[in-house]
Parts: structure tokens; sequence; C-alpha cells
């Protein structure tokens, strides 16, 4: 059993994908070329979004994101302490300050309360001018938007979504990538939606705001190539990564239905351990990127163990909360102990579409078992 089996999907879609990429080694080419204009308009058509600016990984397009928002030194960006650091480092780069909130205990996405509370103590309390909040769909789960959204217009932020793990997910009968005026995502191979390499990108609702940053992703391009109306990037997807995405992008929801179907069986196993499985709320369809449960305090190690003993692969994400890095030169420090005891406890067990019912069934009853460990 593998924690991903990126092999095993390749075989299922091998035709479609060798003929992508034969077609477009045929075409030459090979940046910027027909397929990702092709995929652009086919993400937009899956998500709902007005425009896709595809880039060239998941960490670019929250930075060109920010870069669109005009957001630098002296601004603050309030966002998870349970994330990748990915999340995080485009605020920094840029000379703005991540603030890091803690989490809701059950769905494990950024606490709307304890947001709120920090955009009031940030104000009350600094120089710094908040202009926007990144909510991470942590696993794959979306974060509750609505209330999301009315505490941003509340306080004057930009809400933006780092849907890195949650493409193809959706919140209330809604594609991510459609909800938010600004989403990002990741196509890093292990992704729901990923290619053979590293790829992102940029979902908006706003034209002026998405002409903005497909420029900043070329190099600040204005009219031609060699019109620079800004500082930008280079950051493109490139044309075989899009081809491939395109063959990906057909199979994804069947894949998401089957990540959602082992993960029912898996939280059924878990119902009878003292295991408590992330949970998802009624009003959103989680793209499993991981099955993530937290486990009692001090046995993680103890059941990490009896799982590999029997085949199970376990990760750990995330093992240190975003603030306990110490590279966050302005930093504004505040507790956040649900992240910190979480990132004591959780660990994943694969949930990935390729599973047989076999390995499924064998993972499940490795998880029923932890109770007489």
């Amino acid at each position: 059993m593998q924690f991903v089996d990126l092999q095993a999907q390749y075989i299922f879609l091998k035709t479609s994908i060798d003929n992508a990429v034969r077609q477009t080694l045929e075409s030459a080419t090979f940046i910027q070329g027909e397929q990702v204009h092709k995929l652009e308009e086919e993400l937009c058509e899956y998500s709902g979004a007005k425009h896709t600016i595809t880039c060239a990984n998941g960490t670019d397009a929250i930075q060109i994101a920010l870069m669109a928002l005009g957001i630098g030194a002296g601004d603050a960006v309030l966002t998870t302490n349970f994330s990748f650091i990915g999340t995080a480092e485009p605020i920094a780069l840029l000379g703005a300050t991540p603030v890091f909130c803690d989490i809701d205990p059950k769905t494990f996405n950024i606490s709307i309360a304890d947001l709120e509370q920090t955009i009031i103590n940030i104000r009350e309390t600094t120089a710094l001018n908040i202009r926007a909040i990144i909510a991470v769909d942590i696993f794959g789960n979306p974060a509750d938007y609505e209330p999301l959204q009315e505490v941003a217009h509340r306080y004057g932020l930009t809400l933006i979504s780092d849907a890195a793990q949650s493409f193809g997910a959706e919140y209330k009968n809604r594609k991510i990538g459609g909800v938010c005026e600004i989403t990002t995502t990741s196509f890093f191979p292990a992704k729901p939606l990923g290619c053979y390499g590293d790829g992102g990108a940029i979902f908006c609702s706003d034209a002026p705001l998405a002409a903005a940053m497909r420029s900043i992703a070329t190099h600040g391009k204005g009219s031609h190539k060699y019109d620079h109306i800004r500082v930008g990037l280079n950051s493109r997807l490139d044309s075989l990564q899009a081809a491939i995405l395109s063959v990906k992008l057909q199979n994804l929801d069947r894949e998401i239905e089957r990540r959602n179907q082992i993960a029912d069986h898996l939280l059924a196993a878990c119902s009878s351990t003292s295991l408590t499985p992330q949970s998802i709320p009624m009003f959103a369809t989680s793209a499993y990127a991981q099955f993530s449960i937290e486990a009692p305090a001090n046995e993680r190690r103890k059941i990490i163990t009896h799982l590999n003993k029997q085949g199970i692969p376990t990760q750990i994400y995330y093992p240190s909360p975003l603030s306990s890095f110490d590279i966050w030169n302005t930093q504004t420090h505040k507790t956040t102990p649900i992240t910190y005891n979480l990132c004591e406890n959780i660990f994943s067990v694969p949930v990935h579409p390729y599973l047989n019912d076999y390995e499924v069934e064998t993972l499940a009853k490795a998880l029923k078992s932890i109770q007489r460990i």
C-alpha cells in the first residue's frame, strides 16, 4: 500500500496522457502554448471562476495575488497557524507581516472567532495595516467562506482562498475556485489535481485584478513581450504540464467521489475507537487530499508504529505550527493553543483514489484494531 499512488493513476490514464504529451512534443510549443490556454478555459468552466491564470506553482500563486493587491511593508495578512509554509512565505517575501490565527478543533480550518479577535487586537495594539485574510482549505476541507467573507467585508479586507489541497471540493454546492474573489491552488503531483512537476493557478472574479496577476506572472508584461508595466515574476505553467492536467481534470470528479467513498469507510472504522478524524461540515464536500486523524494525547507514536507494522503508511501534516519557525522577523506574537495541540497529535493515512477494496478494508481493520493496542 502506498500513501499516494501516482503510478497507478498514470497506468489508468496512460493512453490519454501519452497522447497529450506526444501532441505537445510534436507542436514544439513548450511555453505558453495552446495547451495552456485550453487548460485555463477548462479550469474556468470546471470551477465557475470568471478568470484563471496558471503559474509555476502554488506558492507563486499566492505571491502573485498579494502583489496584485499591492501588499508590502507595513501591511499585515492574517492566516491560519496550521498549514504548509507556502501559505505564509509569500507574505514575508513581500515585506508584509504574517499574523497567525488559531484553528477550529473539529475542522482544523481557521477559527473565525479567533480571526476576528485577532483583527481587533492588531488594530488596537500595532500600527500594522491589515490588508487581507488567507483561509486554507486544510487537507481538502473547504473553510466556511460565507462568515469569513462577512468578517472580511466588515473590516475592509480581501479574502483569499488557499485551495492548494482542495481543488475539486465543493462549498455549498459551488466548486472551489468559484467561491471567493481570489482563489489560489497548487498542481504539485500529490495534490488532488496534480501535474508531473510543479504548477499552480489563480482563480479570480475581477477582470482588472486578473489582468494585473497575468501581467505579474509574465515579467510584468504590458501590451507585448518587451513592454513591461510593473515588476513581475517569471512564473509560467509549461505546455507539457498543461496537457497532462487537461487529461487529469476530466477524471477529477470520479477521483474525488472515490476519495469520499474511502473516507466514509475510514470514518466508520474510527467511530468505535478513541481516534478523532477531521470533521467535514454538512455544507462541504472535501477533496480529501489527506485523511487526517487526531490521536489521543501522547499516543500518536504508538499508534503510528502499530499501523506501520501492518503495512499502513502514515504521514504527519504538520509537526510544527508556522509561528514556531524562527524566520518571521516582524511576527506579532499570540498564542494558538489548539494548533499546538493538534500538531502534537495529528497523523494521516492513505485515502488516494487508487486504493483497491482489499486495501481499504485492510486499512479500516487496522484503524479499528487501535482500540486494542
